[in-house]
């Protein structure tokens, strides 16, 4: 059974207004392009990333590299209601799941910080 099955599975009702959390045994790359929502975190610390339903485009506020998820393959990644960053791990069925409705969201963890910028390096927690 795949991952999609297992989590469209987990739910006994339709998926409008349903939240899923993504299986967590393995570690991607989020890439941030925007730390100011993950302020104040440190290096360790856990928080629950919420994926962007709709096709984002993002500008790294540190390098300037622009980058869209329709382009790269990517979801975009929301925390407190404000996207930090994109990733490409699982995102075939992160969108396949929002396009059926449900909210989809990522345990993840800052990894550190970039040496040259500062900004929280963070890894989102994924099935595969």
């Amino acid at each position: 059974m795949g991952l999609l099955d297992k989590l469209r599975g987990a739910t006994k009702r339709g998926a409008k207004g349903v939240t899923v959390r993504i299986p967590a045994n393995r570690q991607r790359t989020i890439y941030t392009y925007d730390g100011r929502p993950l302020a104040g975190m440190k290096a360790g610390d856990r928080f629950v990333a919420r994926a962007v339903p709709a096709d984002v485009e993002m500008t790294s506020i540190y390098t300037g590299a622009t980058a869209s998820c329709s382009e790269w393959g990517n979801v975009a990644y929301e925390y407190r209601g404000a996207v930090f960053g994109m990733g490409p791990a699982s995102a075939d069925e992160i969108r396949a799941l929002m396009r059926d409705g449900y909210a989809v969201e990522v345990e993840a963890v800052v990894s550190g910080f970039d040496g040259q910028h500062g900004y929280p390096l963070v890894k989102g927690m994924y099935e595969k």
